[in-house]
């Protein structure tokens, strides 16, 4: 067969959609598990917001593994081989997966850049060492930023209703929002492309360059939280695997098939 793009030989199939809905089912559970896991063992006095936002920076990770997931299984193996042998190459069988997990992470992305509700100060740890905490007779209360410390260890935030100013949301780097918004988007699209894309003889390839780029987008964030790095420049490593992943995806789809 003559050297070519094989990708789109048959490119959408009832297969692919099961995939797709199938990875799509276990990106959303698996985020929310990971929110009700956050929601037990954190400490209490937080709200559910603040639980859910606590999640947001590990979603390209359940995107990865639903693709994983999905494509997993012996099952799985004997239906890609057989669309193989029909003259699909390897991503074509599996990119209905990495779709339906990235649809996930992009939800989720699209939340939190258009809801200011959201909050993204898990994206940016830093620690605030501002002012002095004194005992009230009640708790110990920083005298700055009015941050509370009640006898059994509950931290509290000022009240919203007191007109006191959040000194976490003044501390979050500039274009916070955004920044952790395509952490999500590109880093669901990368992880998920990733896991689809490698054959599996290159599995420890593939787990050494996902935990490079999640190593460096933690770095590039806690940079911006220290005011080293803007906070844009944090997707870049997601970015970077993205394009990566998809010239080896062009490079195999254009070799010549010996079928």
């Amino acid at each position: 067969m003559p050297a070519g793009p094989r990708f789109w030989r048959g490119a959408l199939t009832p297969w692919d959609a099961q995939c797709g809905r199938q990875s799509a089912g276990l990106a959303a559970v698996m985020v929310a598990l990971a929110v009700l896991v956050t929601a037990v063992t954190d400490e209490g006095g937080v709200s559910a917001g603040e639980r859910v936002a606590r999640v947001l920076p590990v979603v390209p990770v359940c995107v990865a593994l639903a693709v994983g997931v999905t494509l997993a299984g012996a099952r799985r193996a004997t239906e890609t081989r057989a669309l193989q042998a029909l003259g699909r190459s390897p991503f074509a069988n599996a990119w209905g997966a990495a779709v339906g997990a990235g649809l996930v992470g992009l939800a989720v992305a699209l939340l939190v850049l258009l809801d200011a509700r959201v909050p993204v100060g898990a994206f940016f740890p830093t620690v605030h060492a501002s002012g002095r905490y004194a005992f009230d007779g009640e708790a110990f209360s920083n005298v700055t930023t009015h941050w509370r410390v009640s006898p059994d260890g509950t931290l509290a935030l000022p009240a919203v209703s007191s007109g006191l100013v959040d000194q976490v949301t003044l501390a979050l780097p500039a274009y916070a929002r955004l920044a952790a918004a395509l952490v999500i988007a590109v880093g669901g699209a990368a992880f998920g492309v990733a896991v689809a894309a490698l054959p599996r003889t290159r599995r420890t390839v593939r787990f050494l360059g996902l935990l490079a780029t999640a190593a460096a987008t933690t770095f590039c964030l806690q940079a911006a939280a220290a005011g080293r790095l803007p906070a844009l420049v944090a997707p870049i490593p997601s970015t970077l695997l993205l394009l990566m992943t998809a010239w080896a995806i062009v490079r195999a789809e254009w070799e010549p098939s010996t079928k």
